[in-house]
């Protein structure tokens, strides 16, 4: 990543946003030093030394004494009733210390994954295959022995006998008359129909002078974590406890989701999570290896690890993104929008993985599907149904990715259509920089819509482009550009939980204490895979209480010693952690300074507190550092004024912010080789307004990694199935990820329009670039054949489709590529 821009708001030239602005004033380099000592600065990640040396402990890092090591059997067949299951010849390979199969595991599980409305049916799944298998990797049984070796040795030696049962191969036939029903307590194989409109949409498309239409299938992805998912279970038969490490994004919702399967209060139940090596929502999931592990290690008496190996992450571990489209605008002459209706149908694979469920691709794809544009009537339907593949859980962008995708590139189809820049049409469209309330729910808080676009065109110079396309046309240079702006639902909890149809609150807790030495412990239930938590979350408790960074350590990872959350996902730290640690540190502060005043011999309103020392106002060399006030406290101050019970030092505060929507937009320039059908990304442009940015660095890092995952989305990746439900993709050799090679240059420019209801101002951005990098590149690709007239309407777009659907304009059109290198290279 080469370049960094922020906007800044042209006030002292010609303001335009006028007296009711909420953008942040930054020049280039700079920051608003009225975000604070620490929040706004490029404070460098502390976690960084012990990543880079490798001194980081990850799960896999973790010996305890007597340990043993678990491999799963699992089903090479995709559907099938279990006949037989043959242990005998495993359990007498020396090194075997057992083998399980669900009959031995009396009383462990199901594990259930409860509707969270009407619309979405209850499912239970058993933490080893029932009497059926559903998808190919699906766990048989497990084996546990004295080394890794030796359990996958003895997986080899366990004899199943399946009686084969049809595919489900997709969600047609999934929901076809006489389909094979893969859950008989459902009844059919449709896990949630819902539905929802706004505005008069059957008058907008009625007066409609043009209605253009999509169909649109998203292919099937992986989160495909450095680090792949890992459990070790540990029963103390003298303390009736479990402990659990687990490389999980929600270690409390953890904790409360896999106690009851495993019979257990949650009291009775620790989880600790070590370093973990990336998750992408991969890992904010709940998976019968969880349940299994724990229930084996009680069942041996002695510690049990499982660590994931690639081919059981490919196959097994949660899938994502796989969703059919149907999408429709109704446009007027002038090229307003008038409405849209959608209808999606998500492939959830053969289970429904809790807490996020079945339904939440398909909703997720409709819940913003206006985006940045004032559509006075919406409409959708979704629909979810299983199939006999790896179930679908959430990834980076969920739901959001797909949705984002398909509208912008139908737009791209209505500007093409009306004759029209693509640009224009949507800045005639889009809606103002005031909170506005969308037709089908969503309330979006301000920001910079407008601007994003106009800013990060401009970056990516799109009418430069323009102009030299024509010229490099006639030299056989099929270059392109492609917009694709957003919006992205940011601090999931209260509202926007609501708002993205999940009922109920969502409350997080944070505590700080500090140590007789003055050090500062912020503790949060918040977990980071790569979020930099432990540099960020010290940034806003050194801002709140006015402590020096270097004295505040961020604990995380441990059920037993932090506060209660719901996890580190969509896009929730920035806003939960400002939220929970801002009012704590607020509230440390008040007591400091209490205290202080008490040791001085002050007024209280004439203390203050900065660079970890409290002072009188206007005689900074009379002052207290906050290891002495810490000091006076734990070690008795003698007859002090203050109640000393009222001023501890350890507080809690717990909160449910509103959330938030950021916004942004990103511009991709390719480059296709008509011969070889190989696109090659030459540069993508994101402007991104998070509010108040905690971290320019930090952002800069989101959202590079983002949108690399967004290159990967669109070109590269998928989870390919064959009839029978074999996975085509079961190694790295072909299931293809973003190089070095395919990712480009990445230019951010940043916007900062602080949330009005999240304490600071802090939005989130976290899945930004893989929301809205696909459709920027497919845009792109569709530009750069636009006098081939090439419609784009699937991902991935590799090489091959790239070639098929030239030819398919070749024969549409009866002609051929012209052969003179000069011509204009257009089909008529």
């Amino acid at each position: 990543m080469h370049g960094v821009r922020r906007d800044r708001c042209r006030s002292q030239r010609r303001c335009v946003s006028g007296p009711r602005c909420r953008r942040r004033c930054t020049m280039i380099g700079g920051r608003d030093m009225s975000a604070g000592r620490y929040v706004g600065a490029r404070v460098v990640r502390s976690e960084d030394p012990r990543l880079m040396r490798g001194q980081a402990r990850y799960l896999d890092d973790i010996e305890l004494p007597r340990m043993l090591h678990a491999a799963f059997v699992r089903s090479p067949l995709a559907h099938a009733r279990v006949v037989r299951i043959d242990v005998e010849q495993a359990q007498g390979l020396p090194g075997v210390v057992g083998v399980f199969t669900l009959r031995d595991l009396v009383g462990i599980g199901p594990i259930h994954a409860v509707g969270p409305r009407p619309e979405v049916k209850s499912m239970a799944r058993a933490v080893l295959a029932d009497e059926k298998v559903r998808f190919v990797g699906e766990a048989v049984a497990v084996v546990v022995a004295s080394s890794r070796y030796i359990a996958e040795d003895a997986c080899e030696l366990v004899d199943v006998e399946y009686d084969e049962l049809p595919v489900i191969a997709n969600t047609r036939a999934s929901l076809a008359p006489g389909a094979a029903v893969l859950h008989e307590s459902l009844g059919d194989n449709r896990i949630a129909h819902i539905e929802r409109s706004g505005g008069d949409v059957q008058q907008a498309f009625a007066e409609a002078a043009h209605v253009v239409g999509i169909s649109f299938h998203h292919g099937r992805v992986g989160a495909l974590p450095l680090e792949t998912r890992g459990v070790i279970g540990d029963w103390d038969v003298g303390t009736s406890t479990m402990r659990v490490w687990n490389s999980t994004q929600m270690p409390h919702l953890l904790r409360a989701l896999i106690a009851a399967p495993l019979g257990l209060s949650e009291t009775k139940l620790e989880i600790r999570t070590p370093a973990v090596g990336g998750a992408f929502g991969l890992k904010a999931s709940v998976y019968p290896e969880d349940v299994v592990i724990p229930a084996v290690s009680r069942l041996v008496g002695r510690p049990v690890k499982w660590v994931e190996d690639r081919y059981e992450n490919l196959a097994a571990s949660s899938h994502a993104k796989e969703i059919d489209i149907d999408m429709e605008v109704a446009v007027a002459n002038d090229g307003s929008f008038l409405g849209m209706r959608s209808k999606t149908l998500s492939d959830p694979g053969a289970y429904s993985i809790p807490p996020f469920l079945a339904h939440h691709e398909s909703l997720g794809a409709v819940n913003c599907m206006t985006g940045v544009y004032d559509v006075p009537a919406a409409s959708y339907v979704s629909e979810t149904a299983l199939t006999n593949k790896a179930p679908l859980g959430v990834y980076r962008g969920v739901g959001w990715t797909a949705g984002q995708t398909v509208r912008e590139v139908l737009i791209d189809d209505v500007a093409r259509a009306i004759g029209r820049d693509p640009v224009e049409l949507r800045l005639q469209n889009c809606i103002p920089d005031e909170p506005y309330d969308s037709v089908i729910g969503p309330r979006y808080d301000g920001g910079s819509y407008r601007r994003a676009i106009e800013m990060a065109t401009e970056m990516a110079d799109y009418r430069g482009i323009r102009e030299r396309q024509g010229e490099q046309r006639k030299h056989g240079k099929y270059v392109g550009v492609g917009v694709s702006p957003y919006v992205e639902p940011t601090g999931f909890g209260a509202r926007i939980g609501n708002e993205l149809g999940y009922p109920g609150k969502y409350y997080d807790t944070a505590s700080i204490s500090i140590q007789a030495d003055g050090s500062i412990y912020v503790m949060s239930g918040l977990h980071s895979q790569g979020q930099s938590h432990e540099t960020t979350f010290a940034q806003l408790a050194a801002d709140g209480i006015g402590a020096r960074i270097e004295d505040i350590q961020v604990v995380q990872g441990d059920t037993k010693s932090t506060p209660y959350s719901g996890g580190t996902y969509a896009s929730r730290s920035a806003i939960i952690g400002a939220a929970t640690i801002g009012r704590a540190a607020q509230e440390m502060k008040r007591r400091l300074v209490a205290l202080a005043a008490d040791m001085l011999e002050a007024n209280i309103e004439d203390v203050e507190i900065s660079h970890g020392r409290a002072f009188v106002r206007g005689a900074p060399e009379t002052g207290k550092t906050i290891a002495e006030i810490a000091a006076y406290v734990h070690w008795g101050g003698g007859a002090a004024s203050v109640d000393l019970e009222e001023g501890a030092l350890s507080v809690s505060s717990s909160a449910a912010p509103p959330g938030s929507y950021s916004n942004g937009c990103v511009v991709a320039v390719v480059e296709v080789d008509i011969e070889t059908g190989k696109i090659q990304v030459d540069k993508v442009v994101s402007v991104e307004d998070c509010g108040t940015m905690l971290n320019p660095m930090v952002v800069e890092g989101q959202v590079a990694g983002a949108i690399a995952q967004g290159i990967g989305d669109a070109l590269l990746e998928e989870h390919a199935y064959s009839e029978d439900g074999v996975l085509m993709s079961a190694s790295l050799l072909d299931y293809l990820y973003p190089s070095t090679m395919e990712v480009p240059n990445i230019v951010v420019g940043h916007i900062e329009t602080p949330a009005p209801d999240v304490p600071g101002g802090f939005k989130g951005l976290g899945e930004a670039g893989t929301i809205a990098t696909p459709a920027a590149v497919l845009n792109a690709v569709a530009d750069a054949l636009s006098p081939f007239d090439v419609r784009v309407h699937s991902t991935p777009l590799g090489p091959s489709k790239m070639l098929d659907l030239i030819d398919d304009a070749r024969e549409v059109d009866h002609q051929a590529l012209p052969s003179d290198p000069t011509s204009s290279g257009a089909l008529s």
